[in-house]
């Protein structure tokens, strides 16, 4: 008994081990999927912000070119030669060609730094798309890591919630059972009748036990030594017209204190009318 429930419990354990490993799985591959998802909307606010930078960077480099157009020859001059000048004796263009300037550039790294193929910035700029990959993998490593403990809680919940389904589904199955079972029990007849059996060996009279629509079993002191598995029979009530009770069948579970019959015929004569099916 004792190596029976140790068996029992450990095919239990060995159950609860393969769902858990199952949900930790599907709770794996399901968290892949949603980072994946954050992770292609966080790509596609990077692509919205390279092409606002790259809009904005177009129009900075016309003010560049117009701006440009506006220097005076000795602004011209003083720039070509490289000449430092103050902004007392600078043009209203030239103060603010190196402002312009400035912006392009800063424009043009950023657009660097959020592009394919980008390396993180060595005076510190930060980059969307950087700080997208990088979230990323920290978030997937952590999905996969043996200590997490959203999973662990996630999975434990879901295996409770399973039991418990498996158990109201394994109470219906009984009670499906039972009822199916007490449905057959009322469909049968335990009214006694002395009945006569004959077969290729011989005729023998036994007493009703249980009688149902498609069979009956009779109590009769050495069956086996007289019928065999698969006969066929005739059974009888016996001090009725044949042609009255009669019923044709196979012999089923004999033995040596009587045996069944499995009807042949779709109506069981030998029960008494009340215990039969009514007909419209």
């Amino acid at each position: 008994m004792t190596t029976v429930r140790s068996t029992a419990n450990a095919s239990k354990a060995a159950r609860l081990e393969q769902i858990r490993a199952e949900l930790n799985q599907r709770w794996i591959e399901q968290e892949l999927e949603r980072l994946n998802e954050v992770f292609l909307a966080a790509l596609k606010a990077v692509m919205a912000h390279c092409e606002q930078l790259r809009s904005e960077l177009a129009n900075q480099q016309l003010l560049e070119q117009e701006t440009e157009a506006q220097l005076t020859f000795a602004d011209k001059l003083r720039l070509k030669l490289g000449v430092p000048y103050s902004a007392v004796s600078m043009s209203a263009a030239a103060q603010q060609l190196p402002l312009i300037r400035e912006h392009i550039a800063q424009l043009q790294e950023d657009i660097t730094l959020n592009s394919p193929g980008a390396k993180p910035s060595t005076n510190g700029r930060s980059s969307m798309l950087l700080t997208a990959i990088e979230q990323n993998d920290r978030a997937v490593k952590l999905a996969s890591a043996s200590n997490n403990s959203t999973r662990s809680t996630w999975v434990e919940e879901q295996l409770q919630n399973q039991l418990l389904e498996e158990r109201n589904q394994l109470a219906d199955w009984r009670r499906e059972a039972s009822q199916a079972k007490a449905r057959r029990r009322a469909s049968r007849s335990n009214v006694e009748l002395t009945v006569k059996i004959e077969g290729q060996n011989g005729m023998l009279e036994g007493t009703t036990r249980d009688i149902s629509d498609t069979g009956v079993f009779v109590e009769l002191q050495d069956a086996d030594k007289t019928f065999i598995e698969g006969e066929l029979l005739t059974v009888q009530v016996s001090g009725l017209p044949a042609e009255a009770t009669a019923v044709r069948g196979v012999a089923v579970r004999v033995g040596p204190n009587g045996l069944g019959v499995r009807l042949l015929s779709a109506k069981n004569s030998l029960r008494p009318p009340e215990n039969q099916d009514e007909t419209p």
